[in-house]
């Protein structure tokens, strides 16, 4: 994943979704990373993020080049309503937040929704929640 959407991502989220807390110290990790979860870490409730793919939109031209970003949150939760809880905050932040997400070096033309997916995973709940954001380089 492109750094600058990675951390304009973890910054937006840390910031506007009560509950999601930013790295602070080795003894302070907070709750949100990238791609995996440290060590020691046992908050109430846990949120990871990736990139799923990088695919070409299939509308891009030679004029304006539109790039789509596949990111997946996935929040863990030994408390199923803490985890729903959690999830309703980040849809209410992140739902078409391209007005407020800034991506240097990008213009965000669009944040969607995907879809939501929940299961058990090792006797803690589970919410998967996928967006598609929507990418303009500028200058183009």
């Amino acid at each position: 994943m492109d750094t600058d959407l990675r951390e304009a991502i973890y910054d937006f989220i840390t910031t506007e979704v009560e509950g999601l807390r930013p790295y602070v110290s080795s003894s302070d990790l907070g709750n949100v990373f990238y791609r995996e979860i440290p060590e020691g870490v046992s908050d109430s409730v846990i949120c990871v993020f990736q990139e799923l793919t990088d695919r070409p939109d299939l509308r891009d031209n030679k004029d304006v080049r539109i790039e789509s970003k596949y990111i997946e949150f996935t929040f863990y939760a030994g408390n199923r309503s803490d985890l729903e809880s959690m999830v309703k905050k980040l849809r209410t932040a992140f739902d078409d937040c391209e007005s407020t997400l800034s991506v240097p070096g990008y213009k965000v033309i669009s944040v969607r929704w995907q879809a939501t997916r929940d299961s058990l995973f090792n006797e803690t709940d589970r919410v998967i929640v996928e967006y598609k954001i929507r990418l303009q380089i500028e200058g183009e």
